[in-house]
């Protein structure tokens, strides 16, 4: 019995003398570089040698939107997809909906994105994305065809305070019918967002774009984001767009719940 309560004493001694603050498996006393994290593989002086944190990045979101006019209404269920790696961005989305116009209905898919995008930062505040993107056409329409986009977006920021800004072109691949002509499309949006917290992001902006069709007039729109962080993994989108031209739908609201990982 006092063997034993000896060297219980022996261990717990050790115990209290051997201090790893950091928990990277180097005693304080020998490690040069305290404090790493743990995703850091260390050396036997306790310095960084590899970072264990995978580059490699995913989202996956769910969202609901109803867009209404005078005598159309528009529910759609959407389902987009991200990855991130370093610089690069890929971005998949697709949505179903639920069409009323003048009382009749329809339903269907809407044409499925597909989204590329390499940003840089030339200075601490500057950020600029720039790529492009394809429409599948996965609406069921007979002269729907696949569009193609490039386009580039500027963030500049300011203390809480991001000038927003951005353009692009659209090559439209629809076919012309007897009754209908189709246009390549350009569209420019330019805005302001603010910082309230770490976690809550929200910005207003202005988009124009150009008809799609020869004798259709510029969609002007009025866009109001939100953005809440609720941990590391999940986030909450919130969207509202009022339509400033007479051609542009009046209002749409949106919502998306995500997760980060």
């Amino acid at each position: 019995m006092y063997r034993l309560l000896t060297l219980f004493l022996i261990l717990s001694i050790s115990l209290i003398a051997y201090s790893d603050m950091d928990m990277d498996g180097v005693e304080d006393k020998d490690d040069q570089c305290p404090n790493t994290p743990l995703t850091e593989l260390v050396d036997l002086t306790g310095c960084t040698i590899k970072n264990l944190k995978s580059p490699h990045h995913f989202d996956i979101s769910l969202g609901k939107n109803h867009i209404s006019s005078s005598d159309v209404k528009i529910d759609t269920s959407s389902l987009q997809a991200d990855y991130y790696y370093k610089n690069i961005s890929l971005q998949l989305s697709s949505s179903y909906f639920n069409k009323r116009v003048y009382g009749s209905k329809k339903n269907g898919w809407n044409d499925t994105y597909l989204n590329g995008y390499y940003q840089l930062r030339p200075t601490t505040n500057l950020l600029i994305r720039f790529g492009g993107g394809v429409s599948i056409p996965t609406y069921d329409a007979k002269n729907n065809k696949a569009d193609y986009t490039l386009a580039s977006y500027v963030t500049y920021n300011y203390k809480k305070l991001s000038i927003l800004g951005g353009l692009g072109y659209t090559f439209i691949g629809d076919k012309d019918s007897n009754i209908t002509s189709y246009s390549n499309s350009s569209f420019y949006n330019i805005g302001l967002g603010y910082y309230f917290t770490n976690y809550l992001y929200s910005s207003i902006s202005y988009n124009s774009s150009s008809s799609i069709y020869k004798s259709g007039e510029n969609i002007e729109t009025l866009s109001i984001y939100g953005y809440y962080k609720i941990n590391k993994h999940w986030f909450i989108n919130i969207s509202y767009r009022d339509g400033l031209s007479d051609i542009a739908m009046k209002q749409s609201v949106g919502i998306k719940v995500g997760y980060y990982w």
